[in-house]
């Protein structure tokens, strides 16, 4: 059995978050079909696999691209469509929450794609660079913390319609604490993106600069190896190139300690 499950496990994650995403328009379909036991049911199940997949996956090492595109659009496809259905059909408080969440997504949407043509979008390659290498999409604490409550606010309500519990005070409270996180959110977000197009468009002083970094180190080098022409005719060749050799690696070594102790600075 062990083996067995050392064989799929690196399956599992994955398997979890594509069942999320399929739960969607089963709950849509629940939903406007008039089951709201089933769908409350479906809806905290979906919810429960979000926690299980993450922990999988950092538990058996076997995180994915897949699971790093596709897992936050399952969540925001499954609470936004709870949301908007539950606004519409239950209490249109939660309206609220999900227009904070769309411009959430919006900022989330617009600093993935930033410089990306649309036709790009479509390439497995360019997404798997923006997310492993560039590490676009990460979402903050305060983001997870927010789906979280999220998907706690919706599931009250949910319930509270299943089983015609009197929760309306409670739900109601909840909406407006989760609006709150949400507006946090968003304030986050737009900090964060306006603080990373500053950087991207701040220009540095000349000294600082990477390409006067390294033109110095290139003349540096060159100067070296010129040097070895000089060097005393007793000393045989392997000799020069090792000296050579480890000159150039202190070199090196000196000039990234100082371009590190300059971006320190900035």
């Amino acid at each position: 059995m062990k083996r067995v499950l050392d064989k799929y496990k690196k399956y599992i994650p994955n398997i979890l978050t594509t069942l999320r995403l399929a739960a969607v328009p089963a709950f849509w379909y629940l939903t406007l079909t008039g089951h709201p036991v089933s769908s409350t049911i479906l809806f905290g199940s979906a919810c429960a696999t979000d926690a299980l997949d993450g922990y999988l996956a950092r538990r058996w090492h076997v995180e994915s691209i897949y699971g790093k595109i596709v897992d936050p659009f399952a969540d925001k496809s499954l609470v936004m469509s709870a949301l908007l259905l539950n606004g519409i059909t239950i209490n249109p408080l939660m309206l609220l929450p999900f227009i904070l969440e769309s411009a959430i997504a919006l900022v989330n949407i617009k600093e993935f794609t930033d410089g990306i043509k649309i036709r790009d979008l479509f390439k497995m390659s360019v997404i798997k660079d923006l997310v492993v290498n560039k590490k676009r999409g990460n979402v903050s604490q305060l983001g997870r913390e927010k789906t979280v409550a999220l998907m706690t606010t919706v599931s009250f309500g949910l319930l509270n319609t299943a089983i015609k519990f009197p929760l309306d005070k409670l739900v109601n409270t909840m909406i407006i604490l989760t609006s709150s996180m949400e507006a946090m959110t968003f304030v986050e977000y737009m900090d964060a993106k306006i603080v990373n197009k500053g950087t991207s468009n701040m220009r540095l002083p000349d000294f600082m600069n990477e390409e006067t970094i390294k033109d110095e180190e290139k003349e540096n080098i060159k100067e070296l190896d010129n040097n070895i022409s000089y060097t005393n005719n007793k000393m045989d060749r392997e000799e020069q190139i090792n000296k050579l050799l480890k000159e150039k690696k202190s070199l090196i070594s000196e000039n990234d300690s100082k371009t590190k102790t300059r971006n320190k600075k900035l």
